[in-house]
C-alpha cells in the first residue's frame, strides 16, 4: 500500500527488494499480494461503474407519485 500511496521512499523500495530476495516464500507472498491488489482494484472500478450507471438510470427514469401510478392502473384512491 505504501508503494501505491506515493509516500514510499527510496529506502522503502530498497527494504522491499531486500525482503523479496531474502526468501522464495517472501517473493511468492509479494506476488500473491500484487495479484490480490489488482483484483481488488478491478472489483472497485466495476462497482463504481455500476453505481454510476444506477444513478444515471434513476435520474433518467420518470418520477411518478404513488397516487399517479394508481390512477394510471385504473385504481382510484379513496378519500
Amino acid at each position: 500500500m505504501r508503494l501505491k500511496s506515493g509516500e514510499a521512499t527510496d529506502a522503502d523500495l530498497e527494504a522491499l527488494q531486500r525482503w523479496r530476495e531474502a526468501s522464495p516464500l517472501h517473493e511468492e507472498a509479494f506476488r500473491d499480494a500484487a495479484r490480490l491488489w489488482r483484483r481488488i482494484r478491478a472489483a472497485a472500478r466495476e462497482l463504481a461503474e455500476e453505481a454510476h450507471a444506477d444513478k444515471a438510470r434513476a435520474a433518467a427514469a420518470p418520477r411518478r407519485s404513488w397516487r399517479g401510478a394508481l390512477i394510471s392502473f385504473g385504481h382510484r384512491p379513496r378519500r
